[in-house]
């Protein structure tokens, strides 16, 4: 087992749900998310399964694909947030579109991110989400610019 980097030392370990449907992309936030010293509890590939796998597993956080051509993630995280408010997610985007950031403040999300950040960037959204106050989601007019 490789050792935990100090960055992962330093932070609680949260408990983490990933959805994405797409196969790699999943198993990928899975091995990051493990490997930075996080508990991956569940991952699922399907929306519906998603949230129910959500709500009973309760993780700390949900690392959700937005699915900006359906909206799954945006829906997931409605859905989890309105069973329960103490499950906070945080939205992955392919690209910034100021319609995602206003649907995904509205679904509730802690955060929203774009998947070309940095994977410290997207450990930094997920541990201040684990941190936040239940119902006081900060997520930006925009998600930001590309790095």
């Amino acid at each position: 087992m490789p050792p935990e980097s100090s960055s992962a030392s330093a932070r609680p370990r949260a408990r983490v749900f990933i959805y994405d449907r797409h196969d790699l992309a999943r198993e990928s936030l899975r091995e990051l998310f493990q490997d930075e010293g996080f508990d991956v509890v569940g991952t699922d590939r399907d929306p519906a399964a998603a949230v129910a796998r959500i709500l009973e597993l309760r993780p700390d956080v949900c690392v959700l694909d937005a699915g900006m051509l359906t909206w799954a993630g945006v829906n997931i995280c409605r859905r989890v947030r309105d069973a329960d408010l103490g499950i906070r997610c945080v939205l992955l985007a392919a690209w910034d579109a100021p319609e995602l950031a206003r649907r995904a403040a509205d679904a509730g999300a802690s955060a929203l991110v774009l998947k070309n950040i940095r994977t410290a960037e997207l450990f930094a959204a997920v541990a201040a989400a684990t941190s936040s106050e239940p119902g006081h989601a900060e997520v930006p007019e925009t998600a930001g610019e590309g790095h």
